[in-house]
């Protein structure tokens, strides 16, 4: 099988991706055994690291569909897409407080949830589109 450059790169990213995912699972039940009832651990687990383990993970899946596209999708997504909508993503995600006082406010991971939801279907929707124009 011929592994392309871009191909190579991709994985790379994605194993990378990957990999930190597993290291905020590892620290998150780490730090869920050391420390149970300190206001600090709610404020490192619920406001650090479980939106940033379900940002990575949606971010790895966004990236494992786009392999199945040639390279010029990938760099036309990360110049249109990815350069304003993950800044925005965090912005939404780092807005929400740590502690919700209410039924109807969401929580950081939930925005996080979302915010991936909505990059995997505007990549799939752009992907196609720009797919369709290259092949003119």
């Amino acid at each position: 099988m011929l592994i392309t450059k871009k191909l190579h790169q991709l994985l790379l990213v994605t194993f990378v991706i990957t990999t930190i995912v597993l290291a905020l699972i590892l620290l998150n039940y780490c730090s869920l055994v050391a420390c149970k009832a300190t206001p600090s651990y709610f404020f490192i687990t619920d406001g650090l690291l479980s939106p940033l383990t379900i940002a990575f993970a949606g971010i790895s899946v966004t990236l494992s569909f786009l392999l199945l596209f040639p390279s010029l999708v990938f760099k036309r997504w990360l110049t249109y897409i990815a350069s304003w909508y993950i800044p925005l993503s965090i912005l939404a995600v780092a807005s929400i407080p740590v502690t919700s006082a209410g039924l109807l406010m969401p929580s950081r991971s939930w925005v996080a949830i979302q915010a991936m939801i909505v990059l995997f279907v505007i990549t799939v929707v752009y992907a196609l589109i720009v797919r369709k124009r290259v092949r003119r």
